[in-house]
């Protein structure tokens, strides 16, 4: 039961913290926060826990090879929205990119397993070319802030609880390369990017989606520390490296927009 009460509780905090600072910082800084290991990194702390910590270790090696499928819904779903598309076919849209580059990944897996070089390569290219390959933004406007319903913070919660408890109690089943790749399935990242693109408009949720995969690099950083540290350090000693890697990418990365806009 303990265990249990922790995966409903602690994912959901660390969302609600995510979407205060977002609020008060800016559609940018909400993706920033989003792509932090919020929720992908209690749901790998719980495989660690409940499967083994080699379990954990290739999760998150397949996790890293996962931000591929990411950066194909954050691509999708901007240039779906900068066309003019709704919130619900946006959605649609980057969901059905995600699960078709996850189903080529895992086919691929079934006969070549990379190794922990590779998969950070081609998580962090994805990255850096989704980066590039978003819309161009839009001129610059008073908008105004917009309304914030009641049920957007519960709402976010739910469904936050909702995948870290359904990821984890089906991991066996689906083994730790598939469950790695669902990781980083964008449940934070879709409610902060719809509630901003029907709010916002199409640069709401650009700038989220742009904040996103910005910090989605210290994310990368940090399942290649999971996935190198686990076996030879052990369980809380791998993840404090990985949060202390993090940390130090993420900063490294705001300095840099920080001096660009600068």
């Amino acid at each position: 039961m303990p265990l249990l009460w922790y995966k409903l509780t602690v994912a959901p905090a660390l969302v609600a913290v995510a979407t205060l600072l977002g609020r008060r910082y800016g559609q940018i800084a909400a993706g920033l926060v989003a792509g932090l290991p919020i929720v992908a990194g209690p749901i790998l702390y719980f495989y660690a826990t409940d499967q083994g910590l080699p379990f954990a270790a290739a999760a998150a090696l397949s996790t890293l090879l996962g931000l591929v499928s990411l950066s194909l819904f954050t691509v999708a779903y901007a240039w779906r929205a900068w066309s003019g598309g709704t919130v619900l076919s946006s959605l649609v849209l980057g969901w059905f990119a995600f699960v078709v580059g996850t189903v080529l990944i895992n086919h691929l897996l079934e006969t070549r397993e990379p190794n922990l070089a590779e998969a950070l390569l081609f998580g962090v290219g994805s990255l850096v070319l989704a980066l590039r390959s978003l819309p161009p933004a839009q001129a610059p406007g008073a908008v105004p802030a917009p309304a914030v319903p009641a049920w957007d913070l519960p709402l976010r919660l739910v469904v936050t609880a909702l995948l870290v408890w359904l990821l984890t109690h089906f991991a066996q089943a689906l083994g730790p390369t598939l469950g790695g790749l669902l990781t980083p399935f964008p449940i934070a990242s879709t409610v902060l990017t719809v509630f901003a693109h029907r709010q916002g408009g199409s640069e709401a949720a650009r700038s989220v989606l742009k904040g996103l995969l910005l910090a989605l690099n210290a994310f990368a950083v940090f399942c290649a520390v999971l996935a190198l540290g686990l076996a030879p350090l052990g369980l809380v000693p791998a993840f404090g490296a990985a949060l202390l890697a993090a940390a130090a990418a993420q900063a490294a990365m705001v300095y840099w927009q920080l001096k660009r806009q600068g």
